[in-house]
């Protein structure tokens, strides 16, 4: 039967087809709800069917694209290689994994000293900035931590003075002052350095640490 049915135009198939659905609908009842599943699951048959082959069409368009950017990433590592030397490209290298620490070690600084500023005044890292006022004729430089971004506000949560070693503190935080007082005398040791604006300046930029740039943890928030 399937050999007389290869044999048939699609005309002719499809004229068949009909003819045997017009025939099932009028025998028994259960003939022709076996004739209905028989076409859901060639239906189903031909979605899954269609369905794996697109994956596998994607799946190898990918593979190719792959083999080709890696084909394309090995002629750029090989014409680098052509044009340095071996000592070269290690002085390189080294230079930057040396240059990458010293910034993962200072932000890491940074986050360490905003974290303990900001449990000492119970709030969270990325809520509070640090900055220095640079002192002006006799007076010293003053390191003042505020809430919020704004280093030029002038409410400002703790007020140190370097020179007198005086502290200003909100009514809330009194009992803390001797530690945010070792706490502003450490920032201004470790952190002022920095901010000179070249070795033979004798005026300083704000040094400033904002919370908002680093990336904190929901435990390093809490």
């Amino acid at each position: 039967m399937t050999d007389n049915l290869e044999q048939l135009s699609d005309d002719q198939l499809y004229e068949h087809l009909q003819f045997v659905l017009a025939e099932i609908e009028t025998r028994n009842p259960a003939l022709r709800e076996a004739a209905t599943k028989a076409q859901v699951s060639a239906y189903d048959r031909m979605m899954i069917a269609g369905q794996a082959a697109e994956k596998e069409s994607i799946r190898l368009k990918r593979l190719e694209a792959q083999d080709i950017a890696n084909r394309a990433a090995e002629e750029v590592r090989n014409r680098s290689e052509e044009q340095k030397s071996e000592a070269a490209r290690i002085a390189a290298t080294e230079a930057a994994a040396k240059a990458a620490k010293r910034i993962t070690l200072r932000q890491e600084e940074d986050k360490r000293l905003l974290a303990r500023a900001a449990d000492l005044l119970d709030l969270s890292p990325s809520d509070i900035c640090i900055a220095e006022v640079p002192g002006y004729k006799e007076s010293g430089a003053r390191v003042v931590i505020n809430e919020g971004h704004d280093k030029y506000q002038k409410n400002h949560l703790v007020d140190w003075s370097s020179k007198s070693g005086d502290i200003k503190t909100k009514r809330n935080y009194i009992n803390k002052k001797p530690e945010l007082a070792a706490l502003c005398a450490e920032l201004k040791q470790t952190l002022w350095a920095r901010h000179y604006e070249s070795s033979n300046s004798t005026t300083r930029n704000y040094a400033f640490l904002d919370g908002a740039d680093y990336l904190w943890s929901p435990k390093e928030e809490q």
